[in-house]
């Protein structure tokens, strides 16, 4: 599976993939510390993307609630969910953005 995190023309977050996932997003958490991306699913599993957040998309993740999961087939989007956004630091602390 191909994925990555893009920033669009309005400042939205997209996580774009090209296969479908183990199940149905539910959530997104951002381990601030590793800088590492897990999506969570309805049946209990979930998935952590392996490589880190570039540094130019990381002020965004610090400051978003949703996110915006896209599932493409070519060029085109073929299904896609607008989910809850958490961060998770060192501390183990989950936070959501303020406004």
């Amino acid at each position: 599976m191909n994925i990555d995190l893009v920033v669009n023309a309005r400042g939205k977050v997209c996580l774009i993939h090209d296969a479908p996932f183990a199940g149905t997003p539910l959530w997104v958490r951002y381990h601030t510390d590793m800088r590492r991306i897990e999506v969570l699913f309805d049946n209990g599993t979930s998935d952590t993307i392996e490589h880190p957040v570039p540094d130019d998309v990381h002020p965004y993740l610090m400051r978003i609630n949703k996110i915006l999961i896209i599932r493409i087939d070519g060029d085109e989007p073929v299904e896609g969910y607008d989910t809850a956004f958490i961060r998770k630091d060192e501390s183990d602390l989950e936070t959501h953005a303020t406004a």
